[in-house]
């Protein structure tokens, strides 16, 4: 009997057997159809991408079949019924079905606008040619014989077409010839009722798929792949809209391979013009479909248990290799002497099947099993079964022979399963809850796209699982993630599948670890996948760059390094997956074991270290890590990330012997990672170099899908990282900043006070502003609040970064509460055993910080922070953990002060404010006693171990703890803080409000206060004594200036009494006794002996001022002249030594003034007698007068100083005033002098004599005013001028006498004074001796 099973796969025709599987793909080409047949104004396009051996080509015959109605049936998962057809196509339709290879339907030289037409036409001429006898020969056969009843005579479709007349390069240059001719061809089939065409192009695929993938038993030479440029060819073709609206009744179905299919994908603006459809690999569930209906019909005999599975298993759930093992076993079954196992069809296919050897198994893992000789051929066998069986199908000697055989590098060949029922709804359910989102019936999508069908998988699962009771729902699965992520690769290869399997087994995790069922043993899928060339085939990505060339020499490299794996690639890799980039790298070894170090720039998981180091180890052999983990050398750049690589899991027992004691240096920074067979080959592709290849995200080389591949190798990597650190970080040992900035001692004070009062009350930090019991002060608490939004939660980049802040706090809105996140225990405990330093930090922790925050920061903000909490100290760089002991020393210190050195200060306070009272102290020491005991019995309750162990709800615990300790801080340090009091200075602001006897305010606090204000009062005032002193005496030394007296004692009266309050300023009785400034009540020691402060204060500072004396910050006094007494004093002194000044430099001219007018008419002027009236005053009153007067006030204004100093200042500065009116009247004196002087003298003949003068050449005459007023007496004056003016007019005389004319001198004096107005008719002699002279000249006027 002929088989039904195909020779060279799927690609044959006739059908033998029904179509399975593949839903989506029928229910979108129905779509499909319905929607042409709706009638197009386009042509369309339907694109079905999948490898070779899924089933495109069985697609397209099984469609053509049903048109040819010799469909054997679609047997669909959802029904698992036969012969379904498509029931929008059948061989009554007006659409015409064509088959042919890509290489037929275009040419090499075909273009974006003529690709389309081209195919058509070459779809058509298929049709009207004698056919061959390859497949597509016999489809285009069977398509002309049921066209015959039509009338259809290919001939006369190949005349329209005019069908060998051109040749390609004929037709691709004339596109208008092209069009006219396919249009033609379409005429003519109209006329035979077919209006469409559903053109199937088989074979879209690129050569180098061809060459890398097609492991197809016979494959046709072809003429034409799709290169780089017939892709592009191709993209334009399918968004050439102008060309594809002149063809509606064109249907076009693409067969494309995945490189072809992504490029067809990447087009967005394919999207509205393209119908596309992925292909999934045929389930299992199918499979079991199929040979259930093929059963059925009796057309095959049931196969030995196990066959079908271990086939489908070996093929790859590849539908055309599955065909073609089955064929070869179909012929071995089918002589009648050969033995009916599966032992025995195994052993003929590997004795007597080259395909099988060459392209199904890899025979080298066959001759690599590691186990004794004549067990070899019981484990072969075992491996080829493929699938898991019970344990008790073995003997126990079988049983330890399969778990202790290993391949070559040491996995483990079998490994242990379990029978699970998983329920369909509880697994959707906790995909959910994992954030995959349903989309269709069982269909779910993961945030990156991923879908998962799960009734698929579910049925995939089932697989391996035949052997199971029947119990509806039972799969065997893998014990571990690993054997779970295999598994899951192999019967269910999805994009994602690595978080499928996390997923699942943390699905499963309970059940696997509670399983009390049937054991089982099989293959570990880790051993399938490199016995099974078809998914060894399947781990190289398709295509890894965009450009072929390129991809081409890519892909030889790739092939290199995979034919002889190094795990040094694989380090190099995993370090460029990190990050995406090319990071500097140093190899090295270890006890023979390949290491590499590299430094990461970017967080939050692995940038943890100061330099951002990170170590790769090789790990697969456990003994040899093992001696690596050892070297001390390994670590000696501080705790980081150290990455332990194997391609095949770590021993559980391995793994966990580094979390116990000796391992915690090394075991703190270990991360197993375990490289699946999934990724494994892409992360030795990403080694290459990268002339070759740039992974980084930048680079815009590599095509989606190694991309894909990519992020999902990376993910793995992420996930592990991720995982390695949260465990950290939940340990305590991941340490960030806690305020996100270089933050102040100051700040971290604030966050850390109100940390405690939250965390104690266990309140919100609105609370804390508020509630009078336990709030801040209000300027603290806004500073807190501002630094609470603004600087302790991260922005939302840090966030979408994955950083996180220290867990301090919590914030919900607006609402923020304390927490005990898991460092803050860590770093207690890390200090429990002994004091450490900070670089010890430095070396043990990890650091998660953004760029804002330096690692040596953080560390500062944790210790201030703890330190500020009172549970560590900082001691010269070593920081210590606070201890019961610590709190019983300042308990024995506190007592001890208040019970000795207390009561001591309370009677030295007594001695040094005489007459003060300390009652109100004395009276506090009872319930100061009874804090004291508070204390002491708080300080039993605390429990620091407490603050260091790791709890389920921490918090409440430290509550009580923290609040213990800061009752027992409390009552302490209320009465005495040896640090702060120590450390007291003197505080104005802090004396003016303080109150002794207030019970409020820290006992310690009161006492120091008091001290230090009495300190510096005492300094004041000694330093001030002093300065008065000296000042008294200046004052009477300076007081006599050139023999005159300056009356001194209102300012010696009141600087006496100011002495007299300082230097007595604690002795309120001394006070009491002596003259002061005011009222005895209002001195300064009265107020200190009250204790009233302030009013102290303003004494002191009211005494200084008036006194002239100003405060410099070191507490020291100086004079300030522009001040009090000494700023009057200066002014005294000034007015008095004015006015003698004045005296004595102007007496001799005053004398004069009063003389000058004697003997005259002005003798008896008003401001002659003015002047003389003055300067008498003035001179009496310096000489003797202000003595006596201020003398004569002495006892009327002895006690009331300020008044008398004032009335001294108003009679010096009357004084000094009396020189101004002395002046005043001098000037009016000597302006009548000038005026008088002024008219004594002639000026004609002064013009005159000077006319002459200038004749003669003779110096002119000045009038010497200042002359005639520096004369003893004006009588003196006017004789003088008298003489002159005798002498200027006989000079005057002599000068006309000399020049022989007769005119006298005086005629010319008064033409002077007449400005020349005479009547010169009367003068006409004098006129012409004048003109003759040059002394006058005339001028003509016009009458």
């Amino acid at each position: 009997m002929k088989s039904v099973w195909q020779p060279y796969g799927l690609s044959d025709f006739p059908l033998k057997h029904p179509m399975v599987g593949q839903d989506p793909l029928y229910h979108a080409f129905s779509d499909f159809l319905k929607s042409y047949q709706r009638r197009s104004d386009t042509a369309n396009i339907f694109a079905v991408i999948a490898r070779w051996g899924v089933g495109k080509s069985r697609f397209a015959m099984e469609v053509v079949s049903q048109w040819l109605q010799a469909s054997k049936g679609w047997i669909l998962q959802e029904s698992g019924l036969p012969g379904t057809p498509l029931k929008e196509f059948g061989l009554d339709t007006q659409t015409l079905p064509i088959y042919l290879s890509y290489s037929d339907f275009s040419h090499p030289d075909s273009v974006g606008d003529n690709w389309l037409t081209y195919g058509i036409y070459r779809a058509l001429e298929k049709i009207a040619r004698d056919p061959d006898n390859s497949i597509t020969g016999q489809i285009i056969d069977q398509v002309q014989s049921h066209l015959l009843p039509r009338g259809f005579i290919y001939r006369r479709l190949a005349a329209k077409l005019e069908s060998g007349k051109y040749n390609s390069e004929e037709l691709l240059d004339n596109d208008v010839l092209l069009d006219r001719l396919v249009k033609s061809g379409m005429e003519y089939l109209k006329e035979v009722k077919i209006n469409d065409l559903l053109i199937f192009v088989d074979e879209v695929e690129t050569m180098t798929e061809i060459v890398r993938l097609d492991q197809s038993p016979e494959k046709e030479e072809e003429a034409y792949h799709i290169d780089s440029e017939g892709l592009q060819v191709l993209g334009r073709g399918l968004k050439n809209d102008s060309v594809r609206k002149k063809y509606p009744f064109a249907n076009i179905v693409l067969l494309c391979s995945p490189v072809v299919g992504k490029s067809i994908t990447e087009l967005g603006a394919l999207q509205r013009r393209t119908h596309v459809m992925e292909l999934d690999q045929i389930s299992f569930s199918d499979v079991r479909h199929l040979i259930k209906k093929l059963e059925d019909d009796k057309i095959i005999d049931e196969y030995p248990a196990g066959l079908v599975e271990a086939v489908y298993s070996l093929s790859g759930g590849n539908m055309g290799w599955f065909n073609v093992i089955m064929y070869d076993i179909e012929n071995y079954l089918s002589s009648d002497n050969n033995e009916k196992t599966l032992e025995a069809v195994f052993n003929h296919l590997v004795k007597t099947s080259n395909r099988f050897k060459r392209y199904i198994i890899n025979e080298e893992v066959l001759n690599n099993i590691q186990t004794e000789d004549k067990y070899e051929h019981f484990v072969r066998m075992a491996l080829l079964k493929q699938t898991p069986l019970p344990f008790n199908h073995y003997s126990k000697e079988q049983l330890s022979i399969l778990e202790s055989a290993k391949s070559y590098d040491g996995t483990e060949l079998f490994k242990p399963y379990v029978s699970i029922k998983i329920n369909h709804k509880l697994l959707t359910g906790f995909l959910v809850r994992q954030g995959y989102k349903h989309e269709t019936e069982s269909i779910y999508t993961d945030d990156t796209g991923n879908k998962i069908d799960v009734k698929i998988l579910l049925r995939s699962l089932s697989l391996f699982s035949y052997l199971v009771d029947n119990q509806k729902d039972n799969c065997l699965v893998g014990t571990d993630e690993q054997s779970i992520a295999d598994q899951l690769q192999m019967l269910y290869p999805v994009e994602g599948a690595s978080q499928l399997a996390r997923l699942s087994f943390e699905f499963l995790k309970d059940e696997i670890e509670g399983y009390k069922g049937i054991q089982y043993i099989g293959p570990n899928f880790a051993i399938l996948q490199q016995l099974n060339r078809m998914y060894r085939l399947e781990s190289p990505v398709i295509g890894y760059l965009r450009d072929t060339a390129a991809n081409q020499v890519v892909e030889e490299a790739i092939k290199k390094i995979l034919s002889r794996p190094q795990p040094e690639a694989l380090l190099v890799g995993i370090s460029r997956l990190l990050e995406l980039n090319y990071p500097e790298i140093s190899q090295f070894e270890l006890s023979g074991v390949p290491c590499l170090q590299t430094t990461v720039q970017n967080g939050p998981y692995l940038d943890v270290h100061p330099k951002n180091k990170v170590t790769l180890i090789w790990g697969k052999d456990e003994q040899k890590l093992l001696s690596v983990l050892k070297d001390k050398k390994l670590l000696n750049q501080g705790f980081h990330p150290v990455i332990a690589v194997s391609d095949q899991p770590f021993d559980k027992k391995f793994i966990e012997k580094f979390s116990g004691p000796g391992w915690e240096g090394i075991g703190r920074c270990l991360i197993f990672l375990e490289i699946s067979r999934l990724n494994r080959d892409t992360i030795f592709a990403v080694s290459v170099d990268k002339s070759l290849m740039d992974i980084r995200p930048t680079s815009a080389q590599l095509t989606t899908i190694f991309k894909n591949k990519i992020t999902r190798a990376k993910d793995q990597l992420t996930e592990k990282i991720k995982e390695w650190f949260d465990i950290q970080d939940n340990r305590g040992w991941i340490l960030r900043p806690i305020l996100q900035k270089n933050a102040s001692d100051h700040e971290i004070e604030l966050i850390a006070d109100g940390f405690r009062r939250m965390l104690i009350h266990l309140t919100t930090a609105a609370e804390i502003g508020v509630n009078p019991e336990f709030k801040m002060k209000s300027a603290d608490y806004e500073e807190f609040r501002s630094l609470l939004s603004r600087s302790v939660f991260l922005g939302q980049g840090e966030k979408s970064n994955n950083y996180r802040e220290t867990g301090l706090f919590n914030r919900h809105n607006d609402t923020y509460t304390a927490n005990i996140p898991p460092s803050l225990i860590r770093c207690l405990a890390f200090l429990e055993s002994s004091n450490k330093q900070e670089i010890e930090f430095e070396n043990k922790f990890f650091f998660s910080c953004t760029q804002k925050v330096a690692y040596k920061k953080v560390i500062d903000q944790w210790i201030q922070f703890l330190g500020f909490l009172r549970l560590v100290r900082n001691e010269k760089g070593f920081i210590t953990r606070v201890s019961s002991i610590d709190l019983d020393r300042k308990y024995e210190l506190v007592r001890n002060w208040f019970e000795q050195d207390y009561p001591e200060m309370l009677k030295r306070l007594d001695k040094e404010i005489k007459g003060g009272s300390v009652i109100n102290l004395y009276n506090q020491k009872p319930y100061l006693k009874k804090d004291l005991e508070i204390a002491q019995d708080t300080k039993n309750k605390i429990d620091f171990k407490s603050l260091s162990v790791f709890t389920e709800d921490p918090e409440e615990n430290w509550s009580g703890e923290l609040q213990n300790l800061d009752v027992f801080h409390e009552k302490c340090d209320f009465i005495f803080n040896k640090e702060r009091f120590n450390s007291i200075k003197f505080d104005e602001t802090v004396i003016r409000t303080l109150k002794i006897e207030d019970t409020k305010i820290e006992l310690w606090y009161r006492i120091g206060h008091v001290f230090e204000l009495i300190k510096y009062i005492s300094s004041i005032r000694d330093k001030s004594v002093d300065l008065v002193v000296r000042k008294i005496d200046e004052i009477k030394a300076g007081s006599t200036f050139k023999e005159y007296q300056m009356p001194v004692s209102p300012l010696i009266n009141i600087l006496n009494r100011f002495k007299n309050e300082l230097e007595w300023a604690t002795d309120f009785d001394s006070t009491s006794s002596l003259p002061t400034v005011g009222d005895v009540t209002e001195t300064l020691a009265c107020s200190l002996t009250n204790y009233r402060f302030e009013e102290a204060l303003n004494r002191l500072n009211r005494i200084l001022s008036d006194c002239g004396l100003r405060k410099l910050d070191n507490a020291d006094v100086v004079w300030d002249e522009t001040l009090g007494i000494c700023g009057k004093y200066k002014k005294c002194a000034y007015y008095f030594v004015e006015s003698v000044d004045y005296l004595i430099k102007n007496h001799s001219e005053i004398e004069k003034w009063i003389q000058y007018f004697h003997g005259s008419e002005f003798a008896d002027h008003q401001c002659v007698k003015n002047v003389a009236k003055y300067y008498g005053q003035f001179r009496t009153d310096l000489e003797q007068g202000l003595s006596e007067r201020i003398d004569d006030k002495q006892e009327e204004l002895e006690n009331k100083p300020f008044e008398f100093v004032e009335v001294l200042e108003k009679e010096l500065r009357a004084l000094f005033e009396e020189g101004n009116i002395i002046d005043a009247e001098l000037k009016s004196i000597k302006e009548l002098a000038t005026q008088q002087c002024n008219s004594l003298i002639n000026n004609s003949l002064i013009t005159a004599i000077n006319k002459i003068r200038r004749k003669t050449n003779q110096q002119e005459y000045a009038i010497p005013l200042e002359e005639y007023l520096k004369q003893s007496t004006f009588l003196k004056t006017k004789s003088h001028w008298k003489s002159q003016e005798e002498s200027f007019k006989a000079e005057g005389q002599s000068y006309f006498i000399a020049n022989g004319v007769n005119t006298l001198f005086e005629f010319y004096i008064k033409v002077i004074e007449m400005k020349g107005d005479l009547d010169w008719d009367k003068y006409e002699t004098e006129l012409e001796e004048l003109k003759r002279l040059g002394l006058v000249k005339t001028r003509v006027e016009i009458i």
